[in-house]
């Protein structure tokens, strides 16, 4: 189970996130909403170790957390000039590991000998996915996984995101597609100004929509 006790961060003198307390269970996609700027990608780079925090999070059965996650960030970086291939190849020096998933990358179908500064968003996205995908991580973060992506990568990656969930994965995962969220996650957290403000199950998944207009 991933947890987080008091968890608060801030850039000078603002504070972008308040004590934030949540437990994440193993084997559950765990849906994150909220409106642009409320502290979503905060959030996950915190969990990630890509910033300092105050606060603890942590995992019942991992020490060092940040070797065991997966992350696709909402804007991920690819060095200029870096073919498709050439960059899966240098993730998988990053993460000390041979091979990969070649049924996703069968899947998503990219040219991966070319250059990646003429691939368009979705297919970025689609390679970062892959990325993401390398090694065997026990969590995984996947901030608006869905953006720029055509009808059939989305069921590609929702079919993915299932299959994380039934080989006991912890998947966090953020939309601004609510059908997505609803129809993927065991639990949706609403992150407000920097905190949880609202935990919905799948029986009160239709108030998602109206709490959302009322921020």
């Amino acid at each position: 189970m991933l947890k987080l006790e008091q968890v608060s961060k801030s850039y000078g003198k603002k504070r972008v996130m308040h004590s934030v307390n949540a437990s994440f269970e193993d084997g559950r996609v765990h849906g994150i909403i909220g409106l642009n700027g409320a502290g979503k990608t905060t959030l996950f780079n915190c969990i990630c170790g890509l910033l300092d925090y105050e606060g603890d999070i942590t995992h019942t059965a991992i020490t060092k957390l940040k070797d065991h996650i997966g992350y696709l960030p909402t804007e991920p970086y690819f060095f200029p000039r870096i073919k498709g291939s050439e960059y899966l190849a240098f993730i998988q020096h990053a993460k000390n590991v041979k091979g990969m998933d070649n049924e996703l990358v069968q899947y998503f179908d990219l040219p991966l000998n070319e250059y990646i500064d003429g691939y368009s968003t979705g297919m970025k996205r689609k390679l970062a996915f892959i990325g993401a995908m390398i090694g065997a991580a026990d969590i995984y973060i996947l901030d608006e996984p869905f953006n720029g992506v055509d009808i059939k990568s989305n069921l590609l990656l929702k079919q993915h995101i299932l299959k994380l969930k039934e080989n006991g994965k912890t998947i966090l995962l953020s939309s601004h597609i609510t059908s997505s969220l609803t129809e993927l996650c065991d639990e949706v957290h609403l992150l407000k100004d920097g905190s949880f403000a609202k935990q919905y199950l799948p029986g009160t998944y239709n108030l998602i929509e109206q709490d959302m207009m009322e921020l």
